[in-house]
């Protein structure tokens, strides 16, 4: 359980943030980052992460899904009511983030907060949630997932290229697809980062997920001389069941023909996901009044740091960098300086002011370090005349130059850690087949 945080202990924690030099509980420079501990998955889409003392559990799961015509009038009653507004989330994602028995919600203000701490933590919950169904459905290919396509979509794809502008509601429609569900499950929240160590887990479960291997199957009345037996499927021609791999894309659906399909392989030997290049990495940079910025905040920093003065970000590791979205969080604790001063002298939080003396435009800054390897890069910092108020737009922006490019860096360490574990499996399956052999 977090242990309660004072006024007094926040006001500290900010003041040592926006020292000069600045100080942390754990001597960390402001731009660098916990090591990422990944442990070694039970099974695959399965991955465990833990950040400090931060451990979150994931799980990617799949099933078959075939809409039913009753599943397909709702949909066009809903269209037509005009109830899809957050069509652009619809997809085979389904995001579900839960704690653990074991993890209590932050308490804050000498335990006179412990339920607005609840209510804080199930609304950052919730919008992880839709974050990363958004994403997952947005960023990753979904043609991937489809088993049989509905006719008409089959048609209309081969024809044009409008399976690009058309919404995946039209591409799942009369479709039997692969539904996948992410579920992630906060074990310890006790060292804070919240966001981007459950995007980091859902990052590796996702590259660790398989997808079972099919071949589609038909009734096809054995009439034309050209449907000869082969060995070991003469049973099933006899009665008209034919495997279509193989065949022309082309092929009309329809004419007698009922198509189904059949596994290849068990989830452990099926395929992995296509297009993960441009799954995004998420990041929570920190925004210091003084115009420097803080990276993975423990949770103590991270219930100090007024509304609004943390930015999360969703950057694409690739060479390109491409930012997929930005979302400003806010805070546990709710409460920014113009808050305070309504409160009474007694609960007030005692926010640091600006000093007189500003710092110089060209002070050089620590840069980032992750898993103990520098990440390059300086910044400068200047006082921000609004002190703890909202960031302007030219400070988010400045926080988002700087979190894209550690961002990258994030993502570089997860993707090496996931290639150096897939390396190893391919050496060991290689190893037991010589030794079959």
């Amino acid at each position: 359980m977090a242990s309660p945080l004072s006024l007094t202990q926040s006001s500290f924690l900010l003041s040592s943030l926006i020292s000069s030099p600045p100080h942390r509980l754990d001597a960390r420079p402001l731009l660098s980052y916990r090591p990422l501990v990944l442990s070694s998955p039970v099974e695959a889409g399965s991955a465990t992460l833990s950040l400090g003392s931060t451990s979150i559990t994931s799980k990617v799961s799949t099933q078959v899904i075939k809409a039913s015509s009753t599943e397909e009038s709702q949909l066009q009653q809903q269209e037509e009511e005009g109830e899809n507004e957050e069509d652009d989330s619809a997809g085979v994602w389904s995001v579900s983030i839960g704690t653990s028995p074991s993890c209590q919600p932050p308490v804050v203000n000498g335990g006179k907060s412990s339920k607005t701490g609840c209510l804080e933590l199930d609304a950052a919950l919730l919008q992880l949630e839709r974050m990363l169904k958004r994403h997952l459905n947005q960023a990753i290919p979904m043609e991937q997932f489809i088993i049989l396509a509905a006719p008409q979509n089959a048609s209309a794809a081969a024809s044009s290229s409008s399976s690009s502008s058309s919404s995946n509601r039209e591409k799942l429609r009369g479709a039997t697809y692969w539904s996948l569900a992410l579920d992630i499950t906060i074990d310890s929240l006790a060292g804070g980062n919240l966001y981007d160590a459950a995007w980091a887990a859902a990052f590796a479960a996702v590259h660790r997920a398989r997808i079972p291997r099919t071949r589609e199957v038909a009734y096809i009345p054995p009439e034309s001389s050209r449907d000869q037996a082969t060995e070991g499927s003469a049973d099933m021609e006899k009665m008209g069941i034919k495997s279509v791999k193989g065949e022309k894309k082309s092929r009309k659906v329809g004419q007698g023909r009922a198509f189904d399909f059949e596994l290849v392989d068990v989830w452990d030997e099926g395929r992995p996901l296509s297009g993960l290049e441009v799954m995004g990495v998420g990041l929570t940079v920190g925004l210091l009044p003084n115009g420097t910025h803080v990276l993975d905040t423990s949770l103590d920093e991270e219930l100090s740091l007024p509304t609004s003065r943390r930015v999360f970000l969703v950057v694409s590791p690739s060479t390109s960098t491409q930012i997929h979205s930005i979302h400003l969080l806010p805070s546990l604790l709710n409460l920014t300086a113009g808050e305070s001063d309504s409160l009474s002298e007694e609960d007030a939080l005692r926010f640091p002011r600006p000093p007189k003396a500003q710092l110089q435009q060209n002070e050089i800054l620590p840069g980032v370090e992750i898993n103990g390897k520098a990440a390059g890069g300086q910044v400068q910092g200047q006082w921000e005349e609004q002190g703890w108020g909202l960031p302007t737009f030219q400070r988010i922006k400045a926080g988002v130059q700087v979190g894209s490019k550690y961002a990258v860096e994030l993502g570089k360490v997860l993707r090496a850690t996931l290639d150096a574990e897939e390396g190893a499996a391919v050496k060991e399956r290689a190893g037991e087949e010589m030794d079959m052999s």
